[in-house]
């Protein structure tokens, strides 16, 4: 891969204890086009979110170090976290556990293991995102999502889901 291909490859970050689940899941992300890294614990997953940046984490809820849930509070209190997307996993779902972690900041919530289907359908709100071709597109692609939505006019209804106030505790 070229430099330049990799500056047009969409990023995201895998963090789970199991490097083996990390890393078969960045290989299936990269299938669906991304750039895509690993972080085995909660501390990693933070420094590589604050420096690199990623459109999407997805990020284990169950790590022995630090949970999810502090994983996702933790970053949503950083300002570099503005329109990232973190999608919560688990082996072990329960109603409660959904609640909990919408309410801590995640998008979304998937139960492991799923397959490369769902992963594709957790990803295409996404798709539907604008990809930066100006300085102004990247200006737009860097601020909080309600102003990107009132700068590109309305976006699907599966983008609008994910930004919804009710999903996302960005304080």
């Amino acid at each position: 891969m070229t430099a330049a291909e990799a500056l047009t490859l969409r990023r995201a970050l895998v963090v789970d204890d199991s490097a083996d689940l990390a890393e078969s899941m960045a290989a299936a992300l990269e299938l669906c086009g991304f750039l895509a890294r690993t972080a085995c614990n909660g501390a990693d997953a933070l420094v590589c979110m604050a420096t690199w940046l990623p459109e999407v984490v997805f990020v284990d809820l169950t790590m022995p170090d630090t949970s999810g849930i502090d994983v996702v509070q933790a970053a949503r209190r950083a300002e570099w976290s503005r329109g990232m997307h973190m999608i919560a996993m688990t082996g072990w779902s329960s109603d409660a556990q959904r609640s909990n972690a919408l309410a801590a900041g995640f998008d979304l919530f998937v139960e492991k293991p799923f397959d490369l289907d769902i992963l594709r359908a957790l990803l295409a709100p996404l798709e539907a995102r604008q990809q930066p071709t100006s300085a102004e597109d990247v200006e737009v692609a860097q601020q909080p999502p309600q102003q990107q939505e009132d700068q590109h006019g309305a976006e699907t209804s599966a983008a609008e889901f994910l930004r919804s106030p009710a999903r996302r505790n960005t304080a």
